[in-house]
């Protein structure tokens, strides 16, 4: 069949299956993302959890989810600690459904899924007895706590009968007070329309267990729960989700927590390098399902369809500033090696010990209204690590151009106050990056971008290639089309594994030196 052929026929069967379900025979999945707001603190948990569920059942069977085969939930917007809930083993094939052993919300999830059909994710607080005995049988040499539970941030999978057949419990917890399983689990299962999932939660992503394992394992598609708190200039929400998703090249459903009052928004579905179908950053809360159809991965003529054909409602739902949205600023980047751009100059080499950015550009001088600001722009490098508590270090270079609301450092990474007028006195038509970075087995090269609505360039603005140099990595970001609206444009690398790792017994081995020189000097003093 050729390929025309096979359009038609894909663009036919929508009118056929525009009510029904995928099937392994056709070229797509229809996926839903809700971006969700939980509610109110001011109510009591039960208050808090009865409203998210009301809300969840009626998103599931609304007419918008109609076409849907799988909806996900974000993180953190269903139950509690004092709401949670006991989730059986998936090995067990489960129906929660009107099975009182378990809270009233996972029953009443398992019967939605049933009923409408649809696979349904969740994120929720889970419960698991904890005894001695479980312990040994887990070979797990870890304390139980003293009232006899564990509690985890937990992803659940519904199939199309209410069966429970997947459950991961996050492994890297940001500042959570939950607990984590003595080895990582891997959140995965197969569908009846021929796609088989990974999952995960927030700030696993940044991490290699679970994520890169389970793309190394051949899974080409994931679910992505999350409760994101927004960064600038690398990490706020759809940025990263667009640059995880391009750089693995991989189908990418992401379900974000609204609250953009603490900083949380951030939802879409991503085709990897093909870039995002739908993408949301909102200035104010919502309960919304977004919904597109999502070509299969490695299917014939999937790489074929016209987008067009895929994107049920075309959404590029964004804040109007990003004074609309709580952003943190990341403290690191006090530590990198920048200097101003200088618009005179094109050609600028920054090196930050070993790794030095070669930073090619163009520019044009604007004239902006007397009664304005503008922001200003340095080029920056960095390689180093970031550390989280109770985490191994994580392992990162940069090579970038930041946008700054003054003339330092400091002001990098930062928004103008939203009573402040905001014209562009520069515009970029061009820009190339270019760094040479040590090949690993387990390191992460991606295309990292942003812009003044807190969304990330399209695929049509941008060309990222790697290219291989012996025991190096020459990766090249180039901007294509000229923007006046830059917050931030470079290349970001994650490290994980071996160098995090040796990062890490380093700091160990240096504890121990300065222990033991301690007890040595002790030790003489006391001859």
């Amino acid at each position: 069949m050729i390929v025309g052929e096979f359009i038609l026929i894909f663009i036919a069967s929508f009118a056929v299956y525009s009510r029904q379900t995928s099937t392994p025979q056709l070229p797509f999945y229809t996926a839903g993302v809700v971006e969700f707001k939980g509610a109110s603190s001011t109510l009591d948990d039960l208050e808090q959890v009865n409203n998210n569920l009301a809300a969840y059942l009626e998103i599931i069977s609304s007419q918008e989810a109609a076409e849907t085969d799988i909806i996900a939930f974000p993180e953190g917007t269903l139950n509690s600690a004092l709401q949670s809930t006991f989730v059986p083993d998936p090995k067990l094939n489960i129906t929660p459904c009107n099975q009182t052993q378990y809270a009233y919300f996972l029953q009443k999830l398992s019967c939605q899924a049933k009923i409408s059909k649809k696979y349904v994710v969740v994120n929720l607080v889970e419960k698991e007895n904890c005894t001695a005995e479980s312990q040994i049988a887990n070979k797990d040499p870890r304390r139980c706590a003293s009232y006899g539970l564990n509690q985890y941030n937990t992803n659940v999978v519904f199939d199309r009968n209410g069966v429970i057949v997947s459950r991961y419990r996050k492994f890297n917890l940001y500042y959570e007070p939950w607990n984590v399983t003595l080895r990582p689990e891997y959140g995965q299962f197969t569908t009846d329309f021929g796609v088989k999932f990974g999952h995960f939660v927030c700030f696993d992503i940044l991490f290699y267990t679970p994520t890169t394992e389970l793309i190394k394992s051949n899974i080409t598609d994931f679910i992505f729960t999350t409760k994101w708190f927004s960064e600038l200039p690398f990490l706020t929400a759809v940025q990263y989700q667009q640059s995880w998703a391009y750089s693995y090249d991989v189908n990418l459903l992401a379900a974000g927590a609204s609250n953009p009052s603490t900083g949380n928004t951030g939802s879409g579905i991503y085709l990897g390098k093909k870039g995002a179908l739908l993408s949301v950053m909102k200035s104010t809360p919502e309960r919304k399902l977004y919904v597109a159809r999502v070509p299969k991965k490695g299917f014939p003529g999937s790489n074929s369809i016209p987008v067009q054909n895929l994107q049920i409602r075309n959404k590029r739902a964004t804040t109007s500033s990003i004074n609309n949205l709580l952003v943190k600023r990341d403290r690191r980047i006090d530590s990198f090696i920048t200097v101003p751009l200088n618009t005179s100059t094109q050609h600028v080499q920054l090196c930050y010990r070993d790794l030095c950015c070669n930073f090619n550009y163009k520019t044009t001088l604007l004239k902006p209204p007397a009664n304005s600001l503008s922001y200003q722009y340095r080029l920056a490098v960095f390689d180093g690590d970031r550390i989280y508590p109770g985490i191994d270090p994580l392992g990162w270079s940069v090579c970038s151009v930041m946008a700054c609301i003054n003339n330092t450092l400091e002001g990098c990474g930062l928004g103008f106050n939203e009573t402040v007028r905001v014209s562009p006195q520069l515009r970029f038509d061009h820009i190339l990056i270019e760094a040479n970075f040590t090949k690993t087995e387990n390191n992460l090269l991606m295309p990292n971008s942003v812009d003044e609505s807190l969304m990330p360039l399209g695929i049509e603005s941008f060309r990222f290639n790697i290219s291989d140099a012996g025991y190096k990595n020459i990766a090249r970001f180039e901007l294509l089309k000229p923007r006046d609206d830059l917050i931030q444009f470079g290349i970001y690398v994650s490290f994980f594994g071996e160098r995090s790792s040796t990062s890490h017994l380093t700091q160990i081995s240096n504890n121990l030196l300065i222990l033991c020189s301690l007890f040595i000097v002790f030790k003489l003093k006391n001859l």
